[in-house]
C-alpha cells in the first residue's frame, strides 16, 4: 500500500480541523450574544418604607441573579454613585408621592445596560402597582450621543483595532533590526492609528469629549497590542505574532464593546476586561463621557500590557522568521 502524498495529508487535515475550528470559532463568538443579559450587574437605590426591605427581592424576582443593588440614603449620593460609574442605574421609590418612581440612567455607560434597566423598571411598575407606583419617569443623566446612540461605532472598532495590533506587531518584529527603531516605532505606530480611530469614532458621532483624550486612548489599546504582538514576533518569529494576535481574536467576545462586562455570565466580563480591547471600552467611555471616572483599572491593564511588550522588544534579539 503506497503511503500518503502530501497532498491528500493536507487534504484530511483541512477536512477534519477546519470544521472544528469553525465551531469553536463560532460558539466562542456567538455565546456572549446569546447569553447577553445582567449577571450582577450594580445598580443603586433610593428607597422609602417597606420597599427597602422588598425591593431587592423584587429585583430577584424578575431577574434571578441579574442585579447587585446598593441602597443609598440620599437621592444626591445615589446620582454621585452613577457619574462616578459606581452603578449602571438608580430606583427612586416613593410610593406616597404623586411621582414616586424614577429611574436615573447614564446610557454612555453601555446603551445596552440602560435599555435592559428601562425594561426592567417598567415590569416593577407593573408588579409594584397595588402599592401605588406608576410607570417610572426616566431621566438620562449622560446620555450616549444622538448620532450613534447604540454606541455601534464603538462596538465595530474591536476587528480593526485588532488587525492592526497585527500589522503593527509584524512591522516591529519583522520590520525593524534593532532596540532603537523597535521602541520608536512601539510609539509612533499606536500614536497614528490612536489618532485615525478616534477621529473616525467621532465624525460617527460615537464618542464624545476631546479628540486628543480619545486619541490618546485609542492609542494606548493600540500600542499594548501592537507591542505585545511585535516583542512576541522579536522573540519567537511567526509563532509568536500567531500567539499574540490569536490571544486578542479570541479575548473579543469577552471584551463588552457592544455592551458592559456585567452583561456577560461570571467570570467572563472581568476576565474580558484583563485584556486591552475590554479596557481600551471601558477606558474609553469614562474618557468620553465621564471625566476619567472609573477609569483607573482600564488604564493601568493597557499600561501594563504596552510594557509587556516593550520589554518583550527591548530583550528580543535578531527576528526569527519561523
Amino acid at each position: 500500500m503506497r503511503p500518503p502524498t502530501a497532498s491528500a495529508r493536507v487534504l484530511l487535515a483541512g477536512s477534519l480541523l477546519l470544521p472544528l475550528l469553525a465551531a469553536l470559532l463560532l460558539g466562542l463568538f456567538a455565546w456572549p450574544a446569546v447569553n447577553t443579559g445582567p449577571h450582577g450587574l450594580p445598580v443603586g437605590a433610593v428607597l422609602q418604607g417597606p420597599l427597602r426591605e422588598r425591593f431587592p427581592n423584587f429585583l430577584e424576582r424578575v431577574r434571578p441573579g441579574g442585579f447587585r443593588v446598593t441602597l443609598y440614603p440620599s437621592e444626591t449620593e445615589a446620582r454621585q454613585a452613577l457619574l462616578k460609574r459606581r452603578v449602571y442605574g438608580v430606583f427612586l421609590l416613593d410610593p406616597g408621592q404623586p411621582e414616586g418612581y424614577r429611574l436615573y440612567l447614564a446610557s454612555a455607560a453601555s446603551p445596552a445596560a440602560a435599555q435592559i434597566l428601562t425594561q426592567v423598571a417598567e415590569q416593577l411598575a407593573r408588579l409594584l402597582a397595588p402599592a401605588g407606583l406608576s410607570r417610572p419617569e426616566v431621566v438620562d443623566l449622560v446620555p450616549a450621543r444622538r448620532e450613534d446612540p447604540r454606541q455601534a461605532g464603538l462596538a465595530a472598532s474591536g476587528l480593526p483595532l485588532v488587525l492592526t495590533g497585527a500589522l503593527g506587531g509584524g512591522l516591529l518584529g519583522f520590520g525593524l533590526r534593532g532596540r532603537g527603531p523597535r521602541l520608536l516605532g512601539a510609539l509612533l505606530f499606536p500614536l497614528g492609528t490612536g489618532l485615525a480611530v478616534a477621529g473616525v469614532l467621532q465624525g460617527y458621532g460615537t464618542l464624545g469629549g476631546g479628540y486628543l483624550a480619545d486619541a490618546l486612548t485609542a492609542a494606548l489599546a493600540a500600542g499594548a497590542m501592537q507591542a505585545f504582538a511585535g516583542g512576541l514576533a522579536a522573540r519567537l518569529g511567526v509563532r509568536g505574532l500567531a500567539l499574540g494576535v490569536g490571544t486578542f481574536v479570541l479575548s473579543n467576545p469577552l471584551s463588552g464593546l457592544n455592551g458592559a462586562p456585567e452583561l456577560l455570565p461570571s467570570p467572563w466580563g472581568a476576565v474580558g476586561q484583563a485584556f486591552p480591547l475590554g479596557a481600551f471600552g471601558t477606558l474609553a467611555r469614562a474618557v468620553a463621557f465621564f471625566q476619567g471616572a472609573g477609569a483607573e483599572a482600564a488604564l493601568w491593564t493597557l499600561v501594563l500590557w504596552w510594557a509587556a511588550g516593550l520589554a518583550l522588544l527591548w530583550g528580543g534579539g535578531a527576528c526569527a522568521r519561523s
